[in-house]
């Protein structure tokens, strides 16, 4: 089961799909939308709609953030038996080519990330100040949350469903984008077995990047927690 957390997408969605259905056209799909003004959700049940779609849909009114979504496509997965749950951005700067190295890392692996900064990985058409700072956040996480993997906030992920009910999705505190974060945090607390892969990274192929600065700094207050959390608990 493949989870794609969407906001304004529509521009995005239909070649996300065709070019997964490329790779893994037996891989199920969720596609959880946040209210898009776009019409995102729409387009997204009309290709629900479409001969064997094995696409889903799930429509949050009135909610934002990529964390909350993402959740929602958790317990939606696990509700339904699923043994593991992938998540992709759906803006295309994940490129579904990549899968077929996640899913072998799998084999041996609780928790696959998608890296960029992996030895093997690369990024494409990105300025370097965003670079140099994506570089900086993962390796602030890494000095203060004791988390081992280059890329913190990669939402290119494969959890096996015995992990996330291990965790506990109920006592997850973020619903933003800190929740790349926060997983990679608990899944080592709790033991996990975590695998970097190198993927291509690339600058989204349409629409505007919703990261605010607000949303940077509720992020970067998250991880001081965590990090008291991590002194607290030892």
């Amino acid at each position: 089961m493949a989870v794609v957390a969407t906001y304004n997408e529509r521009q995005n969605l239909e070649p996300l799909i065709e070019r997964l259905r490329c790779v893994a056209p037996w891989l199920d799909l969720l596609v959880v939308d946040d209210d898009s003004p776009d019409g995102t959700g729409g387009l997204a049940d009309a290709l629900a709609t479409r001969p064997s779609a094995r696409l889903w849909v799930i429509h949050r009114r009135g909610e934002r953030g990529l964390g909350g979504a993402v959740l929602a496509g958790f317990r939606w997965a696990l509700e339904r038996g699923y043994d593991a749950v992938l998540t992709i951005d759906g803006d295309l700067s994940h490129r579904p080519e990549d899968l077929p190295g996640v899913l072998r890392a799998a084999e041996q692996a609780d928790l696959v990330v998608g890296s960029r900064f992996a030895p093997g990985g690369r990024t494409e058409g990105l300025s370097s100040a965003r670079w140099a700072f994506s570089r900086a956040v993962s390796g602030l996480c890494r000095l203060l949350l004791g988390v081992r993997a280059a890329d913190v906030g990669s939402n290119y992920r494969y959890y096996r469903a015995d992990l996330l009910r291990r965790l506990g999705l109920e006592r997850l505190r973020s619903r933003g984008y800190s929740f790349q974060e926060e997983m990679l945090f608990r899944a080592g607390r709790a033991g996990a077995r975590i695998v970097e892969v190198p993927i291509t990274f690339a600058r989204r192929q349409g629409g505007e990047s919703k990261v605010s600065a607000g949303e940077v700094f509720r992020s970067l207050a998250l991880v001081l927690r965590l990090s008291l959390e991590r002194c607290d608990r030892g």
